[in-house]
């Protein structure tokens, strides 16, 4: 749902961010690298996109998921912060 150009409009999407940050320390590592993967295409929105990530208290667990040992968890989470 997030993924595209043109990228959809960031108001319609939101509401799924409280998921997102729920499904990205879910136990199952496809969801998880979905997960960052969704978030990762939100962060090339506009600036109050961005905003809006940081305050639905993903950051940290991002930062976590980098040391993850798989390097298919890293990509989209350095995506993400990065």
């Amino acid at each position: 749902f997030c993924r595209g150009k043109p990228q959809p409009n960031f108001d319609r999407v939101k509401i799924a961010l409280p998921t997102l940050a729920e499904l990205i320390c879910h136990d199952d590592e496809e969801v998880v690298v979905d997960s960052c993967k969704a978030l990762s295409y939100l962060t090339d929105g506009p600036n109050d996109a961005i905003q809006a990530i940081i305050e639905a208290d993903v950051c940290g667990r991002l930062v976590e998921l980098l040391t993850n040992s798989s390097p298919d968890v890293q990509a989209p989470a350095l995506r993400t912060v990065g």
